[in-house]
């Protein structure tokens, strides 16, 4: 059975009577109890389906057999389970108590791990580059929002990443200052070269 439905196995009783009506070509009653073994499923989700009405069914009032349900709408339910991908799809992972265990971290090996630091050099030697070659005609000092505007930030930004400590960034005479390289170094990290901040960054990183 797909996704949370759960194998219960039937009991004698209810297999025969199952095969009993089959024989006789009768459509017959089964309480909730039957229901929730004929289709799979847990008490938690037969009691969704039943206060949802997603099967037909009588509410006795009672206790004990609260619910009285065809087996033909009961084969009907399962027909849509088998048959549409989008039935029920909005209860998927509700009545799952299983618990998933994360995946386990596999380290890479020697070779792919040299493999993945040689391309990481690669790709901040060529970003360096191209910054260095792009902003070549900016001044060794910037105000910072000169810096920002290079990036397509603004000055508060550049005052956020001076406060945790991501951008060194000094004040002269009551301007914010940081030098080109500095700006540099900064947006060539290998978070903003894979997840650039800014859209204008993003389209700059995209050129290289």
């Amino acid at each position: 059975m797909h996704g949370a439905f759960q194998r219960f196995n039937m009991d004698k009783k209810l297999e025969e009577k199952i095969k009993r009506a089959k024989k006789e070509g009768v459509d017959i009653i089964l309480t909730g109890s039957e229901f929730r073994q004929y289709v799979h499923i847990s008490t938690r989700k037969m009691k969704y389906l039943m206060d949802n009405n997603i099967v037909p069914h009588l509410n006795t009032g009672q206790t004990t057999h609260k619910y009285d349900i065809k087996k033909s709408d009961a084969d009907e339910f399962l027909r849509k389970v088998k048959c549409d991908p989008s039935f029920m799809a909005e209860s998927k992972g509700l009545f799952s108590s299983r618990y998933e265990h994360p995946k386990r971290f596999e380290p890479l090996n020697a070779d792919k791990e040299r493999e993945t630091k040689r391309d990481l050099n690669e790709k901040y030697s060529h970003a360096v580059s191209y910054f260095t070659y792009l902003w070549r005609d900016q001044p060794d000092i910037l105000r910072a929002t000169a810096a920002a505007d290079l990036i397509g930030a603004n000055r508060q930004y550049i005052r956020r990443k001076q406060e945790s400590d991501e951008l060194n960034v000094v004040m002269i005479k009551g301007t914010l200052m940081l030098s080109k390289r500095e700006l540099i170094r900064f947006v060539c990290t290998k978070n903003h070269i894979f997840n650039p901040p800014t859209i204008k960054l993003k389209e700059l990183i995209a050129q290289i």
